[in-house]
């Protein structure tokens, strides 16, 4: 069984239909990246499985347990971590108070050693604790968001284009982050990404969304025809 389920996910913004019965699975320990154009419906499943955004028909099963429409902060409680869009953190406060935030549900005894764990996945952070994060990079920020997200150690990450407006030697460092959480700790992702190329290089399943419907499941390597490629995708 999946650990994340949707099944025929209908979600609307007012009068407008935006997905338009999404059915798709993440597993344990496998990152699962929804690519496609813009408007397509990407960040919208993510949100609809967040309980950001509300879903008006289908089912979102989480952990064997039906979560439809249920509040972000039960989902929290329940697993499930989000990366929102752009690195989020409270930029006036040093890096070791964002990450205290983010561990915000844990018992006081227990903060310290996810501290510890943080930086030792993310060693800049160890350097820059007491940094202000309107001070660090922007990868370095994104690097602070996922660290602030992983304080609660959860069973999935909902990941909206973690790639952001980044570039370079950041992307690799980033894609080697995605990697080490699913084969060493576990977690099961849902990668939403507009860098085609990276969500697909770090995925075990992909899914192409168009409209608000997949038209496309599978793996990298179905991906690696051309010829699929530019039909789906309008990529060389």
């Amino acid at each position: 069984m999946p650990l994340l389920e949707t099944q025929d996910l209908l979600v609307s913004y007012g009068p407008k239909q935006i997905l338009n019965g999404v059915s798709m699975g993440v597993e344990a320990g496998k990152v699962t990246t929804i690519v496609g154009h813009n408007g397509a419906g990407k960040s919208t499943l993510i949100k609809g499985v967040y309980g950001i955004a509300r879903v008006t028909g289908g089912s979102v099963t989480f952990d064997g347990h039906d979560i439809t429409n249920h509040a972000p902060y039960d989902n929290i409680k329940d697993g499930i971590g989000y990366l929102a869009q752009g690195g989020q953190v409270f930029a006036d406060l040093p890096v070791e108070d964002n990450l205290k935030l983010g561990g915000y549900a844990l018992p006081n005894d227990v903060v310290p050693e996810r501290l510890e764990q943080a930086y030792q996945m993310f060693p800049i952070l160890d350097r820059r604790r007491r940094s202000d994060a309107d001070t660090l990079s922007g990868g370095e920020r994104q690097m602070l968001a996922i660290a602030m997200t992983l304080m609660l150690k959860p069973k999935l990450m909902l990941m909206d284009e973690p790639s952001g407006a980044l570039a370079g030697p950041i992307l690799e460092q980033i894609s080697g982050i995605i990697r080490r959480l699913v084969e060493e700790a576990g977690i099961g992702i849902l990668l939403v990404e507009q860098n085609v190329e990276l969500g697909i290089r770090v995925a075990d399943n992909v899914h192409v969304i168009e409209a608000g419907k997949v038209i496309f499941s599978g793996t990298p390597d179905d991906l690696s025809d051309p010829e699929a490629r530019r039909r789906l995708l309008g990529l060389a």
